[in-house]
Order: C-alpha cells, then structure tokens, then sequence
C-alpha cells in the first residue's frame, strides 16, 4: 500500500533475504559500470537505495514474468510440492544452499568479518562431510547457523552506491551494483570453467528445485499481497530495496532514507520475483 504522498508503506525488516536463484543471470550490459565506482579505503556503508529512472522498461519486464508465473513457474511449484516428499525437497534445498557456502565466506573475509568466515569454512566442511555433501544440516545442530553475504553486500559497505533499480526478466528486483557483482561472481567461480561428471544435471537440478521451493513456500504470501497491494509493481519495488538496506546495515534500516516514487498505475499481476518479497515478509513474521 502506498501513503498519499506516493511512498509505499512497509513492514518492519526481517532478518536478510537472499537473492532468488535466478539472480545469477544478469542481462544488461550497464550493470558493469557500477565496477567503476569508487570504493572507500575502509567499509563505509552506502547511503542511499536505488532510484527508478527506468521505471517503463522494469514495469514491461514485470507484466512479461507475471505471465509466465500465472502460466508456468506457479502450476509446476504446486506439482513440485505436492509430488516430491518435504524431506527430499528440504534436502536438495540444503544441497544448493551448501554450494554457496564458499563464497560466503570469501566476503565475510573480504568485509574483514575473519570469525564469521571461520564459522562458514566450519559449517561448509562440516556439512560436505559428515553432512553428506550438505543433505543434512549437521553444523546447525552445533550452533553454526547458516547467514547470507554476496560481492553486492561487500560493494556497498564499502560505499558503492547502488545505482539505478533494475528489474530483469527471471533475475526479479536488483540494481546496477549488485548485478554487476552477480556476473564477477560467476566469472571468479571455479565451478564456471572445471567440468565434473553430472555437471550441467547437478546445476540444472540445484537451480530449478531451489525456485520452485521457494516459489511453493510463499504461495499464500503472494496471494495476500496480490489482495493487498494497491499497486504490486511499487510494492515489490519498496520490498526488495527496503530488505536489501536491511542487509546492508545489518538489519538496521532508515525508512525516511528510501527514495519517493511516483504513484503508478494498479498493475494486478504475479510475478515471479514477488517470491522475494513474500519471502521477506514470511521471514519477517518468524
């Protein structure tokens, strides 16, 4: 819902949501510039959230993965949960989120975050072991939880701005910044370039299970925003940069800091990006 004045109201912030799977595929070419921006010597958080200066284009690209959920990704969620057993679906989520351990770590170090990154190279060694390749979630059972850090977190404690709000077909709500870190993130992952046997089934299959059991998982959350938000479009918009700052500050965020926008049109669509904000909301509600 928005406020007379055109800015969206919001929920409190909830513990820091990841990126969708499919944020790994960005695909405008300015999303390198952000590579650009000057970095402070020591991290110093960025201060503001992202305009919409592209607003008609991120709103084409909405109404485009709305068809496609309404047509697609929602039905074969709903096969997914009610054809696969939790436990399998649980276990193949926990397999993919293993995966991403490593670099997690490698920006907890880069942040200087040392003992962070000394849990996360424990909990990853642990769960690729005893875990069985991560299957089972042994490190948590000791007290080391699981928490998310990406190249685009590390950019703007560093004090990179996030330049302009993208939102790209199945990549959802992002920014110049964090796009850009995306693809340097795939250009510096090993796994882009050394081949192993099952490769192509073993990402095929971490990536389509990780999105439809998040997409299956915030059902009803999507629904209620659907009934709820008088313009979907600037609500997810509001979501995603709201939970994003949260991540940047460590679950401290300014709400007077998020950009004004002007009041749009009531689009009534689903698309498949609202996963992260129904997500934001779920974990906020937890």
């Amino acid at each position: 819902m928005t406020t007379p004045s055109g800015r969206a109201c919001l929920p409190p912030a909830g513990d820091a949501q990841r990126p969708l799977a499919s944020r790994r595929f960005p695909l405008i070419a300015p999303l390198v510039l952000s590579l650009g921006l000057a970095a402070a010597s020591k991290p110093a958080m960025a201060a503001t959230v992202s305009a919409d200066p592209y607003e008609g284009a991120n709103r084409a690209f909405y109404g485009l993965e709305s068809a496609l959920d309404r047509a697609l990704l929602r039905p074969l969620s709903v096969f997914y949960r009610h054809a696969v057993p939790r436990p399998i679906r649980a276990g193949l989520t926990r397999v993919a989120g293993n995966l991403g351990e490593p670099g997690v770590a490698a920006n907890d170090l880069l942040q200087g975050r040392t003992a962070k990154a000394g849990r996360t190279v424990v909990r990853f060694v642990a769960n690729s072991t005893l875990g069985l390749g991560g299957l089972i979630d042994v490190a948590s059972t000791a007290g080391l939880k699981h928490h998310d850090n990406d190249l685009g977190l590390t950019l703007a404690r560093y004090g990179v701005g996030s330049g302009p709000y993208l939102y790209l077909p199945l990549v959802g709500p992002t920014n110049v910044r964090d796009g850009a870190a995306n693809l340097v993130t795939i250009a510096l992952n090993p796994l882009t370039y050394i081949g192993y046997p099952g490769q192509s089934a073993v990402s095929l299959t971490t990536t389509a299970t990780g999105g439809l059991e998040k997409r299956a998982s915030v059902d009803d959350q999507l629904k209620s925003l659907d009934a709820l938000a008088l313009d979907p479009y600037a609500t997810v918009r509001a979501y995603a940069q709201q939970n994003r700052e949260s991540e940047i500050h460590d679950g401290v965020v300014q709400v007077d800091a998020l950009p004004d926008f002007d009041p749009a049109p009531d689009f009534k669509t689903t698309p498949v990006a609202k996963i992260a904000a129904a997500a934001a909301v779920q974990d906020a509600g937890t």
